[in-house]
């Protein structure tokens, strides 16, 4: 857990979400998580079908795995999280990623939006908002059963240790 320098209810929400951007952007998913409450809803607004990492989580458990799937299909090259608005506790960001896709080993540049609500300096709810029309070539990626089936097996070899 992120250690904070005040109370939580004094901790503004820009800083909660740039935190937690930084420790993603670092691929640290255990200090990741420690900014997010433990019955937080998290929605990455693609289908499963589309891509193994997508849907709804509820509770930090299936967020990790969410979060974990991700990290374990791509090598992240570059990522420049932006944050571009703040009202009240909700805090919105554009994320500007590179990811080498682990199993086809293509690169691709990736553009989608974040929204995040802050209660008690804890992240309770996030949305990642997707451009369908730009995710042709990045769906692509995942129409071969090869690279979702690569990605499974490498997360049931780590949760077989």
């Amino acid at each position: 857990m992120p250690q904070h320098c005040c109370r939580k209810s004094d901790i503004d929400p820009r800083a909660v979400v740039e935190a937690m951007l930084d420790a993603w952007t670092r691929r640290d998913l255990e200090e990741t998580l420690g900014y997010f409450s433990d019955d937080v809803g998290y929605n990455i607004d693609l289908t499963a079908a589309e891509v193994p990492f997508a849907g709804a989580s509820h509770g930090k458990t299936q967020l990790r795995e969410q979060l974990q799937r991700i990290l374990d299909i791509f090598i992240t090259i570059l990522r420049a999280p932006e944050i571009y608005r703040v009202s009240g506790n909700r805090v919105y960001a554009r994320n500007h990623v590179y990811y080498l896709h682990r199993s086809s080993r293509q690169f691709y540049e990736l553009h989608y939006r974040t929204s995040y609500v802050v209660e008690n300096g804890l992240i309770i709810k996030g949305t990642s908002h997707y451009d369908r029309a730009k995710l042709a070539a990045f769906l692509a990626l995942f129409s071969s059963p090869a690279s979702v089936d690569g990605a499974n097996a490498r997360r049931d070899k780590r949760q077989a240790r």
